[in-house]
């Protein structure tokens, strides 16, 4: 149980690490078409 919960934590914040990262790749693009 323990070890599901840490998994799910783990999923969580890559998940929010690769978003942040998305975001920021996505509004560099935007600066460049500007």
């Amino acid at each position: 149980m323990l070890l599901f919960a840490n998994l799910q934590m783990y999923t969580f914040v890559v998940f929010h690490c690769q978003y942040d990262f998305v975001q920021q790749e996505m509004m560099k693009a935007n600066r460049q078409f500007d």
